[in-house]
């Protein structure tokens, strides 16, 4: 039922950015960079992509789509002589809402999680077993991003993936405008 309660604020950004007018469209803004983080629950060091484009709505406000794609460095676990390996991947398409103030454009925003697991274990050259695992989530995330004069746009955002749990990930990156 958690997922229900952020339907109307995506529907609300929705029609929102469907309705501006086609003047605020040449102010749209598309870039694209990398982000590195530290994911707090699963204890692993990520790294990936992050590539936005974000439409003025208002006066000071925006609406971005995020797309982001990360990367868990896990760690390999020995056991009787054979050795566990983790690949975790997640993929993130978010709404964004933000304010543009002077420097800073703080944000919010909600949207779908895909993770992907793939375990093998292995005895020297000889794989003994192989799973995987796909399950979705739902993001909340809120940031910062800082606009400087120019095309790059550092940003600090933290996210809380919620599935079975919750994971929260710290992040920082910096994408480019591509516009």
């Amino acid at each position: 039922m958690r997922r229900l309660s952020f339907l109307p604020l995506l529907l609300t950004l929705t029609i929102a950015l469907s309705t501006v007018s086609s003047t605020a469209a040449a102010e749209s803004e598309a870039s694209v960079g990398a982000v590195l983080g530290y994911n707090l629950d699963l204890e692993y060091p990520l790294a990936g992509i992050d590539a936005r484009y974000a439409h003025p709505v208002a006066p000071m406000v925006d609406v971005s789509v995020q797309f982001q794609a990360n990367y868990y460095f896990t760690d390999s676990v020995q056991i009787l002589g054979a050795t566990s390996r983790s690949t975790l991947l997640q993929f993130d398409l978010n709404l964004l809402a933000s304010i543009d103030l002077s420097l800073i454009s703080p944000y919010v925003g909600v949207g779908p999680a895909l993770l992907h697991n793939r375990t093998r274990v292995t005895s020297g050259d000889t794989e003994i077993s192989s799973s995987t695992s796909t399950d979705t989530g739902l993001n909340v995330v809120a940031g910062a991003a800082l606009k400087l004069d120019g095309p790059i746009r550092p940003f600090a955002q933290f996210r809380s993936t919620f599935r079975d749990g919750s994971a929260a990930s710290i992040m920082l990156g910096v994408n480019f405008v591509l516009n």
